[in-house]
């Protein structure tokens, strides 16, 4: 059975009135011609002084090339490339024009993610680079990267093929992985939990040159024809809405996260003209993921593929954006009951954050931070330095996977404990051990923090004599402030333990009708 005190949280939006015609609308007097042609001629030789000059201004700026030391690999860590197309889907070059970016850059390993192949994951090594074939495929709620997954499809269905569009046959936590593509671009992905998946794309190149402003992108086509790399760094900015969700979820479970180059090197004019642009050695310069791995490589490359992607199942490791400095000498560990971040003492500018649960808990300058760690939690580290283009800004350098300290999975999550208040306006006051309702009080018995649900009694004190066990699904909003969490009572009334643990039918992907025909009951908390 199905609570059913939760009201549609999705408020209807009324039409827009359309604009009416102005009736009296003035009528412009006709330029002369010569003296457009003037115009038009001032106008132009203005634009072309004010390019020489900025490209004259751009080559007095201090030369910042992409990743300096290329020397990067080691018998624990490599660096890689992660989502990129080749002519099979939307890209225009082939795997071997990506080997030879790849090449260029330095780098060990790329992942290749080409739209709907519905191939099994593959993996060979070319000119020293390990190459993972793998997919990015389309489904309902979003697009995902599938990696090493190849039991994914599968000849029964189960309960979250609504997610993916065909039968998925892979428990959350196997071998493989199964990555959110640009989880706030134009492919938004509708389960904010990301119940059905091991992780998300916490920086993707394709997408956030899109939400850049006029003067960035002038900034960036004036630098790019004298100072490539510099052109690129101009439209890098800080991925708000991916650290929002990547926090909101890390709080309650482990996840995976990779930063993605989404190359495609293609502009598309007409469908038989295309501009190679930006190219593939452009953006596999751009960001990079250094990647701490479970074990050494071996030159297998059936073996070092699983290994790699072993490795960013586990969220080891952190992304390089338009590095200033040789970004491997970054340290970033936990050790003991400190966490520890420093980097290379030539990067005078930079600039430390740390976050625990979404919340920032230390921002300090200087090549080194030791934050004593009282508190357990999922940490998070962002370096971000001071940039000389033709404006001076600070933009993000280093961006780190969340580093659970001190507590497991499935403790009771910090981010729905305290009290609440729910769509109706009831309060709701929760914490490790009870959840206290409106004239209901529940006794937790369980906590599954990792797959988002609760197993609980009804307590004597409210229900004298009641032996009903209930099971409670929630899914973190992230992003639908103040609304922080909704929760859904899959069953009030189960016999046993069993029976309420076996009732998880609520669809986190769909919050109006997943919770048995009704909607989740939105929270926010209680100041």
């Amino acid at each position: 059975m199905v609570s059913s005190h939760a009201v549609d949280y999705c408020a209807s939006r009324s039409a827009a009135t359309p604009l009416l015609a102005q009736e009296n609308a003035r009528t412009l007097t006709p330029t002369h011609p010569s003296r457009f042609r003037r115009w038009a001629k001032r106008g132009a030789l203005a634009l072309f002084a004010a390019a020489l000059f900025a490209g004259a201004a751009s080559m007095l700026l201090p030369n910042v090339p992409l990743n300096q030391d290329r020397s990067t690999s080691s018998d624990d860590r490599v660096v890689g490339a992660v989502h990129m197309h080749t002519r099979l889907s939307d890209g225009s070059g082939t795997v071997d024009d990506l080997v030879e970016a790849a090449v260029s850059e330095g780098l060990d390993f790329i992942v290749v993610s080409d739209h709907n192949t519905a191939e099994p994951t593959r993996y060979e090594y070319r000119r020293g680079v390990l190459v993972i074939v793998a997919e990015e495929l389309s489904a309902p709620t979003g697009h995902v990267m599938l990696l090493d997954v190849d039991t994914v499809r599968a000849s029964e269905p189960d309960s979250t093929d609504r997610a993916f569009g065909f039968p998925l046959h892979r428990p959350l936590g196997d071998a493989g992985l199964l990555l959110v593509s640009h989880p706030n671009g134009r492919r938004y992905w509708r389960d904010r939990s990301l119940s059905t998946v091991d992780g998300a794309e916490i920086w993707n190149a394709d997408s956030e040159w899109r939400n850049d402003t006029v003067l960035d992108w002038i900034e960036a086509l004036t630098l790019l024809p004298f100072r490539p790399a510099l052109g690129m760094m101009a439209l890098v900015d800080r991925p708000d809405r991916n650290l929002a969700l990547i926090d909101s979820v890390s709080a309650v479970r482990d996840i995976a996260t990779t930063c993605a180059v989404d190359a495609h090197a293609r502009i598309r004019i007409t469908d038989d003209f295309l501009i190679p642009f930006p190219s593939y050695r452009m953006t596999l310069g751009l960001v990079q993921h250094h990647l701490r791995l479970t074990e050494p490589l071996t030159g297998d490359a059936e073996r070092d593929g699983a290994i790699v992607t072993e490795s960013l199942r586990r969220g080891e490791g952190y992304c390089a954006i338009g590095g200033v400095a040789d970004a491997a000498a970054v340290r970033i560990e936990a050790a003991g009951e400190e966490l520890i971040v420093a980097v290379p003492p030539a990067v005078e500018s930079a600039r430390i954050r740390i976050y625990r649960d979404g919340t920032l808990v230390e921002d300090r300058e200087g090549p080194e931070l030791r934050l004593p760690v009282s508190e357990p939690g999922s940490y998070r580290v962002e370096i971000d330095v001071r940039a000389r283009l033709l404006r001076a800004r600070r933009l993000p350098w280093i961006l780190s996977a969340p580093i659970r300290v001190g507590r497991s999975p499935d403790d009771p999550p910090t981010s729905v404990l305290g009290g609440f208040e729910d769509d109706y306006g009831n309060r709701h006051e929760i914490s490790d051990t009870v959840w206290q309702d409106v004239g209901t009080r529940y006794r937790v018995e369980e906590w599954r923090a990792s797959q988002q649900y609760l197993i609980a009694r009804l307590d004597d004190a409210s229900a004298p004599g009641a032996t009903a066990w209930a099971r409670i699904d929630w899914v973190l909003l992230g992003d639908e402030s103040p609304w922080a969490w909704a929760f859904c009572i899959s069953d009030w009334d189960a016999r046993t333990y069993a029976e309420a643990r076996a009732s998880g039918t609520a669809d986190r992907t769909d919050l109006r009708t997943g919770c048995g025909g009704f909607p989740f009951s939105r929270m926010r908390p209680i100041p």
